[in-house]
């Protein structure tokens, strides 16, 4: 599932689901936590609890005008 949010101007996309869903979509080469988040994801999969992953990206501005963008 995801949302895009209009923080202050700037376009953010929101986004959660499980880590198959997830990890291949993030920026392996720019995320210094992605080792500490995999190890700990995995520590909790060996106790039989599950994760959900959330990530956030910026969008270009020229996004703006190419979304229906909804104000509550």
């Amino acid at each position: 599932m995801s949302i895009i949010v209009d923080h202050d101007g700037v376009l953010k996309l929101y986004i959660k689901g499980a880590d198959t869903t997830i990890l291949p979509r993030l920026d392996k080469n720019n995320n210094p936590f992605l080792e500490y988040i995999n190890t700990t994801a995995e520590s909790m999969s060996k106790k039989g609890l599950r994760s959900l992953y959330y990530a956030m990206k910026i969008l270009p501005e020229d996004t703006r005008g190419k979304i229906p963008i909804e104000n509550p």
